[in-house]
C-alpha cells in the first residue's frame, strides 16, 4: 500500500480519521468469521498470546521487588475484572490486535491499516487501548483521545462501557509487554534499558490504580 506511517504525522487534526478507521474495522468485524476459522488468540484473559506467563509468577528480584510485584498484581486484577465485565456485556469479535500508528498508513488524506499479524478475538476497547498505549507519553494525549473518539462515534458507538476502561486496557498492554521483556534473551533487547522499563511500568501502573492517566 502507498503512504507514510501515521506515526509521522498524527495530531489532533487527523485523530478523528484514525478513530473512524478503527470504528469501520470494528463494525465490519461484527459477525465476521475469517475463512477457514484459523486458530487465533483470544483476549479474554490477561495474556492473550501463546507465550509463557512468567510476570506474576517470578520470584522477587532486582526487576521485580516485592512492592513492584504487588503493583503489577493489583493492575492484573483490575484488568481481569474488566475482562469479566466485557464477557457479560457483548460477544467477542475479530480485532486487528496491533492498530498502532506504525501500522496505519496515510496517503492523500486516506488512512489504511496494515500488518494484521496479531489478529485476535476480543473487544473493541482492547484494540483502541493497544493503539493508545504507544501514544500516552505525548503531551497532546488527551486531545488525541478526544479527536479519535469523535471520529469513532461517527461510525460506531464508543465501546468504553465503564469509566476508566480505556486506561485499564492500556495498562493491560503494559503487562503483556513486561511479560515479554522479562523472558527475552539479552541479545534481542537492543538498546532497551530493562531496569528503567520496569520502573516506568510501575510508575504508570500506579497512576492508573490511583485513578489517573497512564502517562509519564
Amino acid at each position: 500500500l502507498p503512504g507514510r506511517p501515521l506515526a509521522d504525522r498524527l495530531g489532533p487534526a487527523n485523530a478523528p480519521a484514525y478513530g473512524r478507521l478503527a470504528a469501520q474495522l470494528h463494525a465490519h468485524a461484527v459477525g465476521f468469521l475469517p475463512p477457514g476459522n484459523p486458530p487465533l488468540p483470544h483476549y479474554d484473559r490477561l495474556f492473550p498470546f501463546d507465550q509463557p506467563e512468567v510476570l506474576l509468577a517470578a520470584e522477587p528480584g532486582p526487576l521485580l521487588p516485592v512492592e513492584r510485584r504487588q503493583v503489577f498484581r493489583q493492575a492484573a486484577d483490575r484488568v481481569e475484572g474488566a475482562i469479566a465485565s466485557l464477557r457479560v456485556r457483548e460477544p467477542m469479535r475479530l480485532l486487528h490486535g496491533d492498530l498502532h500508528v506504525w501500522n496505519v498508513l496515510e496517503h492523500r488524506g486516506r488512512l489504511m491499516a496494515i500488518d494484521f499479524e496479531d489478529l485476535m478475538w476480543g473487544w473493541p476497547i482492547q484494540d483502541i487501548a493497544t493503539a493508545f498505549y504507544y501514544l500516552q507519553h505525548r503531551p497532546d494525549f488527551a486531545a488525541l483521545v478526544d479527536g479519535f473518539r469523535g471520529g469513532y462515534e461517527e461510525a460506531a458507538p464508543w465501546p468504553e462501557g465503564e469509566p476508566g476502561e480505556l486506561q485499564t486496557f492500556i495498562a493491560a498492554r503494559a503487562l503483556v509487554l513486561a511479560n515479554d521483556v522479562l523472558q527475552m534473551p539479552p541479545d534481542t533487547l537492543g538498546d532497551l534499558d530493562v531496569p528503567e522499563f520496569f520502573a516506568r511500568m510501575e510508575r504508570r501502573l500506579r497512576a492508573v490504580l490511583e485513578g489517573g492517566a497512564f502517562a509519564g
